[in-house]
C-alpha cells in the first residue's frame, strides 16, 4: 500500500508552498520530494477544494464581488478590447478568467458593454 496523501486541498496546497515549487513544470519536476503529494493533484482533489493551479501558488484572493467593481478594475488598467483582457487579466488577482460566467447573475450583458 502506498503512502497517504495530504487529505484536503489545503493541506496539499502548504505542503507545495513549503517545499518553495512554483509551477506546474516545477511540480512534476519536484512533487515526489513529498510522498504525500499526488502526481495528478488536479484529478485527486477534483472533489475536494481544486479549483486550478494559480490558486497553488499564490493565497486564495477572492474576485471582484461585483460586476461593477470589476467593470471599474478593467478600466483601471486600461484594457480595451477581449483580447487584450485575455492576455492582461492576471496583471489584478482579483480578476477572474471567466467574467462572463461569474457576473452572469449579477451585472453581465457582453464584453462591448464594458468598453461603451
Amino acid at each position: 500500500m502506498g503512502t497517504k496523501k495530504y487529505p484536503t486541498y489545503e493541506e496539499f496546497v502548504e505542503a507545495v508552498r513549503r517545499l518553495r515549487i512554483r509551477g506546474v513544470n516545477a511540480y512534476r519536476k519536484r512533487y515526489r520530494k513529498d510522498s504525500r503529494l499526488p502526481s495528478n493533484p488536479n484529478l485527486y482533489y477534483a472533489n475536494k477544494g481544486w479549483s486550478g493551479w494559480r490558486s497553488v501558488w499564490a493565497p486564495k484572493i477572492q474576485p471582484y464581488e461585483t460586476h461593477e467593481e470589476f467593470v471599474q478594475a478593467v478600466r483601471k488598467l486600461g484594457i480595451r478590447s477581449v483580447t487584450e483582457y485575455w492576455s492582461r487579466y492576471k496583471e489584478d488577482p482579483r480578476l477572474h478568467c471567466h467574467p462572463c460566467i461569474l457576473y452572469a447573475k449579477n451585472g453581465w450583458s457582453g464584453w462591448g458593454a464594458l468598453w461603451a
